[in-house]
Parts: C-alpha cells; structure tokens; sequence
C-alpha cells in the first residue's frame, strides 16, 4: 500500500488490533466458561472499536485503512488451536495466549507511538494505547489468577 509514512504505520496498527479481534472472536466460540465468552467477546469490541477508529484517522490523512489482519495473526490462533487441543486445560491455554497477544500489541503500539511523525495522530494512538494497557492488564490478572489456581 503506498501513502505516508503515518499512514503506513496507522494501518499496521489496524491490522494488529484486527488479528486481535479476529483471535478473541475465535476464543469466545472455542471456550465452555460463560464468563470467558463473555470477556473475549467484550475483548473483541474493544478492539474493533479501536479498528474503527484508526481507520477514520487513515481516512481522514485521504488514505484507505486496511482491514485484513496478519498471516502472522492468523497462524497464532491455528497455533493456539493446536496446542488447546493438546493441553488438559484449554481454557489456560487460550487465556495464555491471548496474555501473550495483548503484550505483543502493547509493544507495538508503544513503538508505534514513538514513531508517527505527526504530535496530533501520536496522541490519538496514544488514547487507543491506554486502552491497550487496560486489555493486557485484565488478561494478565486473568491469567495469574487461573495459573494459582493450577499450582
């Protein structure tokens, strides 16, 4: 896709925050517990909340977000898949990597953020940041709280 460097990195963004939607729709449908459902699925909305509004900064720069996720995104959910149905806890196993997903799109926001060029659009990603943060929080507690229970 050509367009400016801001735009480039906007739609990357999009993509990983699609990858993340896409994967906890995917846990929502693969999990028993109600209240992971639930939470995958409030997961879900977050993210697409966030597609949506990167997509209107890309629009509004007069470029074209993109929508399609990762081949990166789509092999770590075949992945997880894999290993759930090996593990004799697929409800840790998804929570775990959906953990690990929140920390890689954390960091890349994060550099993101250092790296877009216009101060305004920095700042918006930044909002979209802080919600990150909250996401990853709440999956790690998630996580912790069921790895105690293991050990």
């Amino acid at each position: 896709m050509f367009g400016t460097h801001d735009s480039r990195l906007v739609n990357e963004l999009i993509a990983v925050c699609v990858d993340g939607r896409q994967f906890y729709q995917y846990a929502a449908k693969q999990v028993d517990d109600s209240d992971l459902k639930s939470l995958f699925r409030d997961m879900a909305h977050i993210r697409a909340d966030i597609v949506r509004d990167l997509s209107s900064k890309v629009e509004d720069m007069g470029e074209k977000a993109d929508h399609r996720g990762t081949l990166a995104g789509s092999m770590q959910t075949v992945y997880t898949e894999l290993r759930a149905q090996l593990s004799d806890d697929a409800k840790f196993q998804y929570v775990t990597e959906l953990e690990e997903a929140e920390n890689r799109t954390l960091c890349r926001f994060k550099e993101g953020v250092r790296e877009l060029e216009s101060k305004p659009l920095a700042r918006d990603v930044a909002d979209c940041l802080a919600t990150i943060q909250l996401t990853h929080d709440r999956m790690k507690a998630i996580k912790d709280g069921l790895s105690a229970r293991k050990h």
